[in-house]
């Protein structure tokens, strides 16, 4: 994680405004950071806090298809019949009730 403190700094300092998302490369890995301080992402954790399970998965949703959108435009590999795909793919699970909101520490054993 050390090899990408300068672009996720300049990220959190400038660039946060402009989009909640960081796409952060290195030759091994690829890391996506999202701005949980984001009017979406803090929709999904209130719609989650108050058991709002419906309005979290498509807020889920939306933040899905927002997260392909923006790595369509970084990634010139993606095509829009791929984004299409992914947007039928979110669909179908929002239809079949798959979208949920995990934590990683409940599901560890640790306190929130």
């Amino acid at each position: 994680m050390q090899h990408y403190a300068a672009e996720f700094r300049r990220w959190r300092l400038k660039d946060r405004q402009k989009t909640p998302f960081l796409l952060l490369k290195s030759r091994t890995s690829e890391l996506l950071i999202v701005d949980d301080t984001h009017w979406l992402f803090e929709r999904i954790a209130a719609a989650y806090q108050e058991g709002k399970r419906t309005q979290v998965s498509e807020f889920i949703a939306w933040a899905l298809l927002a997260i392909y959108a923006h790595l369509n435009a970084l990634l010139e590999p993606v095509t829009n019949l791929h984004e299409q795909q992914f947007q039928i793919a979110v669909m179908r699970a929002l239809l079949h009730h798959k979208l949920e909101l995990k934590s990683w520490a409940a599901q560890n054993g640790e306190a929130q």
